[in-house]
């Protein structure tokens, strides 16, 4: 898979999570308390998943712009060698 359609899978995961959660929770027979409960502790559960899916995003940009400044740098070094031409 690619980092976009992979990104995308993920994403939609966390959504159809969501929604069928919310959707089973509204569905379950519990009294308006103990519905509000339940709602609290998945909310809580799905932001801190959330959370760290957005930290793996983050990690895998920044690993993904760092090699390709080196790419770029490596090909520039390469091309020019150490006396580029000013642009």
């Amino acid at each position: 898979m690619s980092d976009k359609s992979s990104k995308g899978f993920f994403l939609g995961l966390i959504a159809g999570g969501i929604i069928g959660a919310t959707i089973a929770l509204l569905y379950a027979p519990k009294s308006g308390k103990e519905m509000r409960e339940t709602l609290k502790k998945n909310s809580q559960k799905i932001l801190g998943e959330a959370e760290e899916f957005i930290d793996v995003a983050k990690n895998t940009v920044s690993d993904v712009i760092n090699e390709a400044k080196r790419t770029h740098f490596h090909y520039g070094e390469a091309r020019w060698g150490s006396a580029r031409p000013d642009r």
